[in-house]
């Protein structure tokens, strides 16, 4: 569970740092899910730069699961996504 947990945050640095990035002032409000305040501070900006690429969504329409642990299918989506931009 643990090993998932670091995947997961792996990706999402790895994901921003290819996408060579303009930092994000206020990522609160770029967004819109309910549990938003659950991420992790240093992540926020990690999420907001992916949500914004459409390179990852929510759980569902208004919530973002940031503590939760990525599933195969989910990373192998990521992934896809990331290769084809």
């Amino acid at each position: 569970i643990l090993l998932n947990s670091i995947l997961t945050a792996v990706i999402l640095h790895i994901r921003t740092y290819i996408l060579n990035y303009k930092q994000i002032k206020n990522h609160n409000n770029t967004f819109k899910y309910k549990d938003k305040q659950k991420a992790s501070e240093w992540s926020k900006e990690h999420f907001a730069v992916n949500i914004r690429e459409k390179l990852i969504s929510g759980t569902s329409e208004t919530t973002l699961s940031p503590k939760a642990l990525a599933t195969r299918e989910q990373a192998a989506k990521m992934m896809k996504v990331l290769f084809d931009k």
